[in-house]
């Protein structure tokens, strides 16, 4: 079994031990679940065209994927499904490495780069979906990420997108298959009943009176919002929750919001406290035209084509690589094990982007907490 990070640092003290007797020994995980010993000039996986793929990035992306299925799944790797899953890990290990090293040569012979602007951009970016730094901090602990090592990181997945655009600027989609997708689909772009709605949440009934008087009167519904609401997710953007559909909300909320017409206040008791509520927009359930639609269509189909052309110029590229994996790391072709009865528990990943490692996304209306 992998060592525990306690017994790689007494392997590392025990190594210096060594090195001062002029004998260079350290440990290396062995693919196989089997611990052997060899040289630091020997601490490595693998080549690809002759760039050797260094054991403690193997590691690095083994722990995470164990890290990842254990988290997410509850697997135990000490009994018979756990262990199976971790020779399905280690080839997966494996081949994360080779296709990242196949990027970065296809990346520097297409001259493709990173400048550290975008890449300080991307690292904000990622930043900023979590609520504070403690949780971004065990984003990176969780994916081994020094801090120090994380622009180069983000570099990789930042020049993987241009080398994804590089490939793919040809991919084009046809108006006979958007109509195609359309007709096959149609059921898909069917829009369910939506209103739009923005609240100010208080905890005392007369003070939601007085703020609905004040409304009423015609007093800023933003400016009110940002000064008394109570909820702390809405009121920087002036009390607005967007579009929402039916089941969202809770109930109180929900049932006030749908009878309102458009620009209608309202006071609605939830368990939260009292909602004053205004009604800023309606979408009545429908089914999109292909012409509403097309654009999404083409999006989303382009996508898929892109991402089809990727992956076929990533396998010829492996294909034509010179990839030698050491006897020692090469493991049985293994399915991917089922998931456990229960799943337990969620981890954030992060990943330099290709066809096969996507960064981790957040949704789009709120930080992770």
């Amino acid at each position: 079994a992998m060592n525990t990070a306690s017994e790689q640092r007494s392997n590392r003290v025990v190594r210096m031990a060594v090195l001062g007797l002029g004998a260079a020994f350290t440990i290396a995980l062995v693919a196989a679940s089997v611990a052997y010993w060899s040289s630091e000039a020997d601490a490595y996986v693998g080549t690809v065209n002759g760039v050797r793929l260094p054991l403690a990035d193997y590691q690095r992306e083994l722990t995470m994927l164990k890290h990842q299925y254990s988290s997410r799944f509850n697997y135990d790797f000490a009994s018979p499904q756990g262990q199976q899953l971790l020779v399905f890990l280690q080839k997966q290990a494996i081949d994360q490495l080779v296709m990242r090293q196949i990027l970065r040569e296809a990346a520097t012979k297409e001259h493709v780069t990173a400048s550290q602007s975008e890449i300080t951009a991307r690292i904000k970016s990622m930043r900023d979906t979590y609520q504070n730094e403690q949780a971004w901090q065990q984003v990176l602990a969780t994916n081994q990420l020094a801090a120090a090592s994380l622009p180069e990181f983000i570099g990789e997945g930042i020049k993987s997108e241009k080398l994804r655009d590089i490939v793919t600027k040809e991919a084009t989609i046809d108006a006979d298959e958007l109509r195609t997708h359309y007709e096959r689909h149609h059921s898909e772009y069917q829009l369910t009943e939506e209103v739009a709605a923005s609240h100010i949440l208080v905890k005392d009934e007369k003070l939601a009176k007085d703020l609905i008087a004040k409304l009423k009167n015609g007093e800023d519904f933003t400016k009110l919002a940002k000064e008394f609401s109570q909820d702390n997710g809405s009121k920087e953007q002036g009390g607005d929750l967007g579009f929402f559909p039916r089941g969202r909300m809770v109930s109180e909320f929900e049932e006030a919001a749908f009878k309102a017409n458009s620009g209608e206040i309202l006071l609605a008791k939830t368990q939260f406290g009292f909602h004053v509520i205004k009604v800023t927009g309606k979408h009545a359930a429908k089914t999109r035209s292909f012409a509403e639609a097309s654009s999404q269509i083409q999006t989303d189909l382009l996508r898929k084509r892109a991402d089809e052309l990727f992956r076929q110029w990533l396998e010829k590229q492996r294909t034509s690589a010179k990839i030698a994996i050491r006897p020692q790391y090469q493991t049985p072709e293994a399915p991917r094990p089922a998931k456990p009865s229960s799943a337990t528990g969620t981890v954030e990943v992060l990943a330099p982007v290709s066809a096969h490692s996507p960064v981790a996304t957040v949704s789009p209306s709120g930080k992770h907490q």
